[in-house]
């Protein structure tokens, strides 16, 4: 994508991170996505647990249960799921009452 300056957006999970990206020779580079404080998405960073163990009985795919409500006591609660993939795992996330399922590359970066 060209550009002409420097920028600030939002990205990652529910648009919850913040990157600047640089401009070099009117091409971004350099646009990391950052996490936000764990007290704004108290997910960890590693130790995730897979789909199975949240919705037991079941095939452990992620993306069957996008939308689906979960309740205040499941908030922030993530799993990765089983699903076929050709590189980033999908995951789900209990956000608001309703699980947000994608890939895990648009959780956030290190």
């Amino acid at each position: 994508m060209p550009c002409a300056e420097e920028c600030d957006t939002t990205c990652g999970f529910a648009s919850l991170g913040r990157k600047h990206c640089t401009c070099v020779d009117g091409v971004f580079a350099q646009c990391p996505c950052l996490r936000p404080a764990d007290s704004v998405f108290p997910v960890p960073r590693t130790g995730v647990p897979t789909c199975d163990t949240i919705w037991p009985g079941t095939n452990g795919f992620a993306d069957v249960h996008k939308d689906e409500l979960c309740t205040a006591d499941q908030q922030w609660l993530a799993c990765v799921g089983l699903d076929p993939n050709s590189g980033t795992p999908r995951g789900c996330v209990c956000v608001n009452t309703k699980w947000k399922c994608g890939s895990t590359n648009r959780w956030f970066g290190p």
